[in-house]
């Protein structure tokens, strides 16, 4: 599942909203590229040689591109022996396994850039859905299935 390292880097990288996905990646030595993709995909972590890269689609809005870095990030942590040439997020295309698998990542790429600390600040603050969505820099939809999700399943302690 999730190593304590793996928490460690995600925590301390959570301090302030939003979460500065970039410093994730910078700290797993993941580059991330913009590449043109066709409107289905969202996104691909691929490993070249012993180097994780992730390609985001440049025709996403910004704070979809931000979701989409998180869940890549999300199957390098949890189905890093799962990446081969690539673990493409195609809306298509998808086996039964590869559902688990891309439901365990959109949940933890929402716990990495919606911190439940924040989210309960917000929702004490009485912040909106939309306000929320624009301080995490994530689509509302996000942050409502973010709000439903409730605590932590991955980043427990």
């Amino acid at each position: 599942m999730i190593n304590k390292e793996d928490i460690k880097i995600i925590k301390d990288n959570q301090k302030s909203c939003p979460v500065r996905i970039t410093a994730i990646t910078e700290e797993y030595g993941i580059d991330v590229y913009n590449s043109s993709m066709s409107s289905n995909i969202s996104g691909a972590i691929i490993k070249e040689g012993d180097k994780y890269v992730i390609y985001v689609n440049d025709k996403h809005p910004k704070n979809r591109q931000r979701f989409t870095i998180a869940h890549e990030i999300a199957h390098y942590i949890l189905h890093k022996e799962k990446i081969g040439d690539n673990l493409t997020d195609n809306a298509m295309y998808r086996s039964k396994l590869s559902n688990v698998f891309e439901r365990q990542a959109n949940i933890l790429a929402s716990e990495i850039l919606m911190p439940v600390n924040f989210v309960m600040q917000f929702i004490e603050e009485n912040k909106s859905v939309s306000e929320m969505a624009s301080l995490f820099k994530v689509s509302e939809g996000a942050m409502r299935i973010r709000l439903r999700q409730g605590g932590d399943i991955f980043l427990a302690e």
